[in-house]
């Protein structure tokens, strides 16, 4: 089981932790406290590491650069999430990003990144992961705005 990218959902008290293989697939999902998040990455190969920016991104950002992980700490704002009903912390869109290795799936860029439904929900597209993508928001908006065209059009 080697992991290539680890997702990082960063709470007050507990942490998800949803790791992918080499294929994008998800072979470790699980919840943590703090000191139990630091004790299960500092035993892992290194791995990009990404969270969403909050008050304490940095102090376990710079404990899992100790560790020897490419941590990467996406601004609030780029993190959205996608399931609007029965959300929870581990079907948040850093799972998509992760699965996407933090690139935009259009131009390749790893800045301002956003989920995308491929199937507009507007048309009855699902909340699922095989129906989201990771783009930057220049892409995303030229995709709505109709200047860049979604595989699914």
């Amino acid at each position: 089981m080697h992991i290539a990218s680890i997702g990082v959902d960063l709470g007050k008290t507990t942490f998800h932790l949803v790791a992918l293989g080499e294929q994008g697939k998800v072979i470790v999902r699980k919840k943590f406290s703090r000191k139990q998040l630091l004790a299960y990455t500092a035993n892992l190969q290194s791995s990009l590491v990404g969270m969403e920016a909050c008050s304490g991104a940095h102090f376990i950002g710079a404990a899992l650069r100790s560790q020897g992980h490419d941590v990467r700490v996406i601004p609030a704002q780029f993190v959205k999430p996608y399931v609007k009903s029965n959300k929870n912390d581990f079907l948040d869109n850093g799972g998509v990003v992760c699965r996407d290795r933090w690139r935009c799936q259009s131009c390749g860029s790893m800045t301002n990144l956003e989920v995308h439904h491929q199937e507009f929900r507007s048309h009855s597209g699902a909340d699922s992961e095989q129906n989201l993508i990771t783009l930057c928001s220049d892409c995303h908006a030229a995709i709505h705005s109709g200047a860049l065209k979604s595989e699914h059009e």
